[in-house]
C-alpha cells in the first residue's frame, strides 16, 4: 500500500498536480446542491425571497457556493445583501445572548438564550449535523 501512495505521489508531483483531489462523489454533491438551491431561490421568485421570515437564513457556505453561479440581478443582490448582513446578524445574535445570560445569571442557556446563540453559529457555519 505504501509503494502505492508513493507512486501516486510521485506521478502528480511530475504532472504538477501535488496537492490532494478532491473527491468526485463530493465534488457532484457539492455542485447539484448549489444548483439545487438556485432553482428554489428562482422558482420562489424575487417577492417571496425579499419577504421570507428572518429565521429562514440560508447560512454563509452555501450563499458563498450560490454565489458561484451566474445569477439573475435580483438574486445576485439578495445573495449579496444577506452576505453582507450574515456577520452583523450573528454578532446581535451573540450580543443578546451574552446580555441576558449576564442579567440572569443563569448556569445553563436555556430558551431564547441558547436559540440565539445557536442562530448566530449556525448563520456563519451552517445547521448542527446530525
Amino acid at each position: 500500500m505504501l509503494g502505492t501512495a508513493g507512486l501516486l505521489t510521485a506521478v502528480l508531483a511530475r504532472t504538477g498536480q501535488a496537492q490532494a483531489a478532491s473527491c468526485p462523489v463530493c465534488a457532484d454533491l457539492d455542485t447539484s446542491a448549489r444548483h439545487r438551491f438556485y432553482l428554489l431561490l428562482d422558482h420562489l421568485g424575487p417577492e417571496a425571497v425579499a419577504t421570507a421570515p428572518a429565521a429562514w437564513r440560508p447560512c454563509v457556505p452555501h450563499l458563498r457556493a450560490l454565489a458561484e453561479l451566474d445569477l439573475e440581478r435580483w438574486l445576485r443582490h439578495w445573495v449579496e445583501q444577506r452576505l453582507a448582513r450574515a456577520g452583523p446578524d450573528a454578532a446581535d445574535a451573540a450580543r443578546r445572548y451574552v446580555r441576558v445570560r449576564q442579567q440572569r445569571y443563569h448556569h445553563e442557556a436555556t430558551g431564547t438564550e441558547a436559540d440565539d446563540l445557536r442562530a448566530a453559529l449556525a448563520v456563519l457555519f451552517g445547521p448542527p449535523v446530525s
